[in-house]
């Protein structure tokens, strides 16, 4: 499969993984064999200053991985002076 770009706003990875460059709109196009497909895509919001949040960004990593269960940082006494409180009101 090849991927390709019609501008400097993305490129994309052999693995197929689009990343942003610039802001703006480009066509990405994909090839197999004799079969093509397109896709508008427009990129934006790079220069925006990036703000975590815990509930968004953070609690689902840590969810993941088992971090917030009983018997890593949700015990008691948390682990490494790390604590997370199981119940939402601690």
């Amino acid at each position: 499969m090849k991927f390709t770009t019609d501008g400097k706003i993305a490129s994309v990875t052999d693995r197929g993984i689009a990343q942003p460059i610039g802001e703006g709109a480009v066509k990405l196009t994909a090839s197999y064999e004799n079969l093509t497909a397109e896709a508008d895509v427009t990129v934006s919001g790079l220069s925006a200053a990036f703000h975590p949040d815990f509930i968004r960004d953070v609690n689902p990593v840590i969810s993941r991985l088992g971090c917030n269960m009983g018997t890593c940082h949700g015990s008691k006494d948390g682990k490494g002076g790390f604590k997370l409180s199981l119940r939402g009101y601690d």
